[in-house]
């Protein structure tokens, strides 16, 4: 029979075994908790600097449950752009946690890939960066799913001529949980001509029919969210002098893009972006995969008539060697020669 001091004895050895094994595993957690630092500028407040570093920390740590133990003003920065005067907070913290925490930052900026970036900004002034950064935090927690830790307007990485602001927004998703639902991608628009009105409306309306989320653009670019980026293929298939002459092979187009599977390309004629210009080009958006799926023959004549009449012949011989023809454009040429395209598909 086990006595009761050997009971107390055994008891009381369990215990100091338990704490022992709870100290070690509270120990090797603070061991692996790192420090790591997460610093932004931001645009000057009714508040002071310390109290914004004070409001971010709070935010950065609701967000992400992790435990900051620092955070303060690392500084403040004035500047001067279109003859007003305005300041800047330089704000940090310092944080506990295994592993660093990435925000994703949306940037409407672009680097000469085309990419949101911080290089250029699509901003001309910092008071019209500023103006647009509460409709875009809407979009970013909308279209995202994360939480704002912090929203700001920088000005350009790349030197220019001229100033660029590029409005930045960082967020996590709640506890760092998860990949965002969508992502922010630029589609520059790399038409040869001028984009109309017309244009315009039903590129934005294929953009949609995609899946995107259209939330800023001017004559250069389109910011859209979505979960991956649209490929899209912007090509010139003709240049012509005379509009009308253009505007006769629009149907022609469509139909040669309807063959290659892209039943809802954008395309259109659009006149020459430079003063004087009396060329118009005939253009198409689609979507693409990457690289061209369809091959040119080019034959020259010296009437329209001629060039018309040896369009069958053309179709009938391509399709006798076993290429797919898609459609023939045609264009007139300097000197009178006139241009005929035969479009077939690589496949």
């Amino acid at each position: 029979m086990i006595n009761l001091y050997e009971k107390v004895i055994f008891v009381l050895s369990i215990s100091f075994l338990l704490f022992l094994k709870s100290s070690n595993s509270l120990a090797n957690n603070e061991l692996a908790l790192k420090r790591f630092y997460y610093q932004i500028k931001i645009p000057q407040t009714n508040q002071s600097c310390s109290q914004e570093a004070s409001k971010l920390a709070q935010r950065f740590s609701d967000v992400t449950g992790l435990n900051v133990i620092e955070n303060g003003c690392r500084g403040e920065v004035e500047f001067a752009d279109t003859e007003s005067a305005y300041k800047m907070y330089s704000v940090g913290l310092t944080y506990l946690s295994i592993k660093e925490i990435f925000p994703y930052s949306a940037l409407v900026g672009m680097d000469v890939m085309g990419i949101p970036h911080s290089a250029v900004g699509m901003f001309s002034t910092y008071s019209e960066c500023l103006g647009a950064l509460q409709k875009q935090s809407e979009f970013y927690e909308e279209k995202t799913g994360y939480q704002i830790i912090a929203s700001t307007c920088l000005e350009g990485t790349y030197e220019t001529y001229k100033k660029s602001y590029v409005l930045r927004i960082d967020g996590v998703a709640k506890n760092n949980l998860s990949e965002p639902n969508s992502k922010l991608y630029a589609l520059p628009l790399k038409f040869q001509g001028q984009l109309n009105s017309n244009l315009r409306v039903q590129l934005e309306s294929f953009l949609v029919s995609k899946g995107a989320s259209i939330v800023w653009e001017n004559e250069n670019v389109i910011f859209y969210y979505k979960k991956y980026p649209l490929l899209i293929s912007q090509e010139v298939l003709g240049e012509f002098t005379d509009a009308d002459e253009c505007e006769s092979q629009i149907d022609e187009a469509r139909k040669i893009f309807l063959n290659l599977g892209n039943n809802d390309a954008v395309v259109g004629c659009l006149p020459g972006k430079y003063f004087n210009s009396k060329k118009v080009y005939l253009e198409v958006v689609r979507e693409s995969s990457g690289g061209s799926n369809y091959f040119i023959d080019i034959h020259q004549y010296s009437s329209q008539a001629e060039c018309l009449n040896d369009k069958p012949r053309l179709i009938d011989e391509a399709a006798s060697r076993g290429h797919k023809p898609l459609g023939v454009l045609f264009r007139k040429e300097k000197e009178g020669k006139f241009l005929l395209h035969l479009f077939r598909s690589l496949y």
